[in-house]
């Protein structure tokens, strides 16, 4: 209304115009002011309309990225954060000539898909991504070709500063730092809220995180195994120090990564465990009471209707139960399983968790294959105390295993720093069955399979776990292919460390004459993980000759003679 007004206003004073040289030097002035006052009045709605469409384009990059709170380690090691970068985007609408515009990108975009980019910009849009998280070189590049209707927008990058060693801890975030695996996945709300929240504080130790990470990628390559898993965690709270699984992945570009980089071997795969399990089924026989350490069974020969079920490393006759543990005898576990019985052997395997998925905070999580009421039998049984018939993963394994190593108490394994408050643990074993467990698990890497783990000092205790690979499709366990595990905790007079390394399908070599055995390949894997967390913690070595130590672990193994 007021430009109307204005309008009118100057013509009719151009209709009373005089010719009068004061007349006319007065239309002069006028004139000019008519004319800057116009093209003012053009340069500020071509200013208004750029600035508004800029902040509408501006606002909705601004809506995709998304500032996002850090990872830390338990110790307060930045394991995620963020790097502010500039993207490159375009208001197709303003610019002049596409087709001039897509081939100077060209000349400095390394690799951009032009024909894609010339279809985006023909379209009826107003806002078109052109390059991602660019370099400040880069920028610099685009800006000097002085192109009409490409901008820049500020964004965050999420950095991994650890890279692939944390990469199936952390998992990772697409474009728009959306949580898509990993921790990332499973705290993707709490992680985007921006600034008004702490960063998540894991229970993981970078430290030994990186200790695990080594130790696999060198055992991997000296026994050309297909990949392998390492678990590390504390007894006395539950809270996972490491987990790594191999191979692994860079967490920047999981989109070059293939499907078995990406799998989580630790906690998402399921495996059949083999002769590891057998540190449950006499712990089953310890709590109740079915077996007791000095009691004797005749391992010669074992039949089952028409299965024959033998050992590895035969040691025919009467052997004790620390005997049977020691030397890891399938027909000694059958036995003691079948005392036991169906009934309570399985509500033992509900106590370990070995029936569920476990409630740990990342979304990999693996549910345990466990047969069907109806295949229960006889023979079902005994094959499940030595570990075959049913799978699990190595998450699974250390879940099981921490009431063994404390006292009976189960704590829910968590990937978070547990403070404050103490954990309450759910007691599932006796502490005489949990002190029965350790002295044969410390037996057996003194004189039994898992002597390659022990490291002078520091009182290792273990179990070594070697299962046949089932080839699926045709129904049959493969004879030369294999799952080796070791499980092995310390000091065992008062444990706090447990390590869980899992190999999958090393080959033997000379060294080990062939072997490829959990006792060859994984055993002295957990025993190196045990000597540099002893030193990274300043933890004092133990003198395995001091009479009060050599009493604890006392265990009377050999049958008396009676001469």
């Amino acid at each position: 209304m007021k430009n109307n007004i204005f309008i009118k206003y100057i013509i009719e004073n151009m209709l009373n115009w005089s010719s009068s040289s004061k007349d006319r030097a007065g239309r002069l002035r006028f004139a000019a002011f008519v004319f800057a006052f116009g093209y003012g009045l053009i340069v500020f709605q071509l200013c208004s309309i750029s600035i508004n469409t800029s902040s509408s384009e501006r606002n909705f990059a601004s809506q995709i990225n998304k500032t996002r709170n850090d990872i830390i380690d338990r110790n307060g090691q930045i394991l995620a954060t963020n790097l502010p970068v500039s993207s490159l985007f375009a208001n197709p609408k303003k610019i002049i000539n596409s087709k001039v515009t897509v081939e100077k990108l060209a000349t400095v975009i390394p690799n951009l898909d032009t024909k894609k980019l010339q279809i985006e910009l023909d379209k009826d849009k107003t806002f078109v991504w052109i390059e991602r998280e660019i370099t400040p070189e880069l920028q610099d590049k685009i800006t000097a070709l002085g192109l009409p209707g490409l901008f820049f927008e500020k964004e965050v990058k999420r950095i991994y500063p650890q890279g692939k060693v944390t990469s199936h801890v952390l998992g990772y975030v697409d474009r728009d730092n959306n949580g898509i695996a990993g921790i990332e996945k499973y705290f993707d709300k709490t992680l985007n809220q921006g600034n008004s929240s702490e960063p998540v504080q894991l229970s993981i130790d970078y430290r030994i995180q990186n200790i695990v990470s080594e130790e696999l990628d060198k055992v991997i390559e000296k026994f050309s195994a297909l990949g392998g898993a390492g678990i590390v965690a504390d007894v006395t709270t539950g809270e996972i120090l490491a987990l790594v699984s191999k191979p692994d992945f860079d967490p920047h570009k999981p989109s070059i990564a293939n499907a078995d980089q990406l799998f989580n071997k630790a906690s998402l795969g399921a495996y059949e465990m083999g002769s590891g399990l057998k540190a449950f089924t006499f712990a089953m026989g310890f709590d109740t009471e079915t077996i007791q350490m000095n009691d004797v069974y005749n391992i010669q020969d074992f039949h089952l209707g028409k299965f024959r079920i033998k050992d590895m490393h035969r040691h025919d006759g009467y052997n004790t139960v620390p005997q049977m543990f020691m030397n890891s005898s399938n027909i000694g576990a059958g036995f003691i399983a079948l005392e036991v019985g169906k009934k309570r052997f399985k509500e033992y395997m509900n106590r370990f968790d070995f029936t569920r998925q476990l409630p740990i905070e990342i979304p990999e999580r693996a549910m345990p294959l466990v047969p069907p009421d109806s295949r229960w039998s006889d023979l079902g049984l005994i094959t499940m105390s030595y570990g075959y018939g049913f799978s699990m993963s190595p998450l699974h394994y250390i879940q099981g295993i921490i009431p063994v190593l404390n006292g009976g108490h189960k704590y829910p394994v968590t990937l978070l720093k547990r403070e404050g408050t103490p954990v309450v643990g759910e007691k599932i074993l006796s502490e005489e069955t949990s002190m029965k467990m350790i002295k044969l698990l410390r037996l057996t890497v003194e004189k039994g399979t898992g002597k390659k783990a022990a490291v002078k000092g520091y009182l290792v205790a273990g179990k070594t776990g070697t299962a046949e690979k089932l080839d699926s499709k045709k129904g049959v366990y493969l004879k030369n292919h294999r799952f080796s595990s070791f499980i092995a905790t310390a000091p065992a007079i008062n444990p706090k460390f447990v390590v869980y390394i899992f190999l999958d399908d090393p080959r033997g070599i000379k060294e080990t004459f062939g072997f490829a055995t959990a006792g060859w390949t994984a055993a002295p894997v957990a025993g190196n993980i045990i000597s540099k967390i002893g030193s990274l913690y300043g933890i004092d070595p133990i003198d395995e000759d001091d009479e009060h130590v050599k009493a604890m672990m006392h265990v009377d193994y050999e049958i008396e003679s009676d001469t």
